[in-house]
C-alpha cells in the first residue's frame, strides 16, 4: 500500500505538470490560474509522499509482531506435538501410567520454557498494536489536514476566473489577479510548511518520543546451517539458499512540525541486551517504554469530541436539544436534487 501511495504521488506530480503546459497557450488568466494550480497540486504530491513514508513505519511495525510471534513456532510446534503424544497415548495405553507421566512432565517442561515468551509476545502485541495504530491516524490527520489547507487556498486561485461570457469579436476583460493568485500559492506554502497537529486530536508515540520506533529491533542472526558435505553451486546473481532476514528501513520525509519522528532501524550503540526464548528483552521495560503508555489519557475526552463532530437527529442524539431543519445540501455546498425545483 505504501509503494501504491507513492507511485500515486508521482503520478500527481506529472498531472500538476501537464496542468501546468496545459494552460500555456490558452490566455493570460487560463495560463496563470493553471500554472498556479500546478504548483498547489505539486504540493499536494509531496503530501502523500510523505503519508506514504509514515504509512511503510506502521507496515513496519506491524511486521514486527508477526517477526516476534515467528520465534515461538518451534516451542508452539513442541508443546502441539506432545498434546497429542499424551492424547494418542492414553487412547492407545490406558494402563501406560509410568510412560503418560513422562510425557506430562515433558509438556509441563515445555509449558515453563514457553510461558515468559508467551507473555512478553502478549505485551508485546499490545504496544506494537498500540503505536502503530496511533503512527497511522496521526499521519492520516496529517495528511487530511494539509490537503485540506491546500484545498482551501487553490479555490481562491480558482476563483480569479472570470467566467462572464462574450460575443463574438468582443474582447475579454484584461486580467489583473496574477499578483494575487501568487500571494494565495505563497500563502498555501506557508501554511503547509508551519502546519502543527491539533493538540487534541494528536496521540502521542514513542516513534515521536525517541525520533525513531524503539519497538523494532533487529533480531540476532539465525544459526548458521550444519555443515553438509554436499556441496551447493549457486550463481552470485542468485539468492543464496539460506538468505539472512533483511529489514526495511523507511526514510520518512516529515517536517519539523510534524508529530512524527523518523522511522527506521537504528543500529544499538551498545552490545545487543541479551534475549529471552521469545526473542525478547527486558529492555523494553528497562526503558519504561510500557509505561508510556499505561497511563496515558486521551488529550480530549471522548464526549466533548463528539458533541462537536456528531450532529445527529435528536431522537438519537445524547447531546443536543432541539434539531433545527435546514433544507439538504452536500458535502459541496449545494441543494440536493430532492431540494431542487429544478432538477
Amino acid at each position: 500500500v505504501a509503494k501504491q501511495w507513492a507511485l500515486l504521488s508521482d503520478r500527481r506530480r506529472v498531472s500538476a505538470n501537464h496542468l501546468k503546459m496545459f494552460g500555456q497557450p490558452l490566455g493570460d488568466d487560463l495560463t496563470d490560474v493553471t500554472s498556479k494550480l500546478g504548483e498547489l497540486l505539486i504540493m499536494c504530491s509531496s503530501t502523500m509522499t510523505e503519508f506514504s513514508s509514515n504509512y511503510d513505519q506502521y507496515c513496519e511495525t506491524m511486521q514486527s509482531i508477526a517477526e516476534k510471534d515467528a520465534t515461538l513456532h518451534s516451542g508452539r510446534e513442541k508443546k502441539a506435538k506432545l498434546q497429542e503424544t499424551i492424547e494418542r497415548h492414553e487412547q492407545e495405553h490406558p494402563g501406560g501410567v509410568d510412560k503418560l507421566m513422562q510425557l506430562k512432565e515433558q509438556m509441563a517442561k515445555v509449558d515453563r520454557k514457553l510461558l515468559p515468551a508467551e507473555t512478553d509476545m502478549s505485551n508485546y502485541q499490545r504496544i506494537a498494536m498500540r503505536e502503530s495504530m496511533y503512527m497511522l491516524f496521526n499521519s492520516m490527520s496529517e495528511f487530511a489536514s494539509k490537503m485540506d489547507l491546500i484545498a482551501t487556498f487553490a479555490k481562491y486561485i480558482v476563483d480569479e476566473l472570470d467566467v462572464t461570457p462574450i460575443e463574438p469579436g468582443e474582447t475579454r476583460l484584461e486580467y489583473h489577479g496574477m499578483e494575487r493568485t501568487a500571494t494565495v500559492v505563497k500563502d498555501a506554502k506557508r501554511a503547509v510548511d508551519y502546519w502543527k497537529p491539533d493538540g487534541t486530536k494528536l496521540r502521542r508515540t514513542l516513534t515521536s518520543q525517541h525520533g525513531h520506533n524503539p519497538l523494532i529491533k533487529k533480531l540476532p542472526p539465525p544459526p548458521p546451517p550444519a555443515f553438509s558435505s554436499e556441496a551447493v553451486n549457486y550463481k552470485p546473481d542468485e539468492p543464496s539458499p539460506h538468505p539472512h532476514h533483511q529489514h526495511l528501513r523507511s526514510t520518512s520525509n516529515v517536517s519539523n512540525n510534524s508529530s512524527l519522528g523518523v522511522g527506521g532501524f537504528y543500529p544499538p550503540s551498545s552490545p545487543n541486551p541479551a534475549l529471552g526464548p521469545g526473542g525478547f528483552s527486558n529492555m523494553y521495560l528497562d526503558q519504561n517504554l510500557y509505561q508510556f503508555y499505561q497511563h496515558y489519557a486521551a488529550p480530549q475526552p471522548y464526549d466533548e469530541m463528539a458533541r462537536q463532530h456528531y450532529r445527529p437527529t435528536p431522537s438519537h442524539s445524547p447531546y443536543f436539544g432541539p434539531h433545527q431543519t435546514h433544507a439538504p445540501v452536500g458535502p459541496g455546498g449545494f441543494v440536493l436534487p430532492g431540494n431542487n425545483p429544478y432538477y
